[in-house]
């Protein structure tokens, strides 16, 4: 069997294609099935496109797979959140209430002299 001959398109067919199937919502492996290319030339236009002409260009979302742009952009999104978030404290243990000391018993002999009697004299 003899190889079919590729189907080149121009890109005033071809844009115009690509963002009717954008604005549809068609993956770029179900537009490349549709205009008869590989889905990575339809990489390789819209890559080229994107970068020489406007890079507002849309990209198709890929069968299965989100984007590496969509996925960069959720991952600097999580990021740049995590860091104007402000740090949650840990709440601190409440202080416990101070013990009052335990007064000195006073001696079971009550004529004894205290210790300041016997330093500064008793009267």
């Amino acid at each position: 069997m003899a190889k079919q001959a590729k189907k080149k398109l121009t890109i005033e067919e071809f844009l115009p294609l690509y963002l009717k199937a954008a604005e549809d919502g068609l993956t770029k492996e179900e537009f490349a099935e549709q205009v008869g290319l590989q889905p990575s030339t339809v990489y390789q236009r819209v890559y080229e496109l994107r970068r020489e002409v406007d890079p507002s260009i849309p990209l198709l979302a890929t069968r299965g797979r989100v984007p590496m742009q969509e996925r960069a952009a959720a991952i600097l999104e999580e990021y740049r959140s995590a860091k104007t978030e402000t740090p949650k404290a840990e709440p601190k243990p409440a202080a416990k209430p101070k013990q009052p000391e335990p007064m000195e018993e006073d001696s079971e002999d009550e004529d004894a002299e205290s210790e300041l009697d016997k330093i500064f004299g008793s009267n």
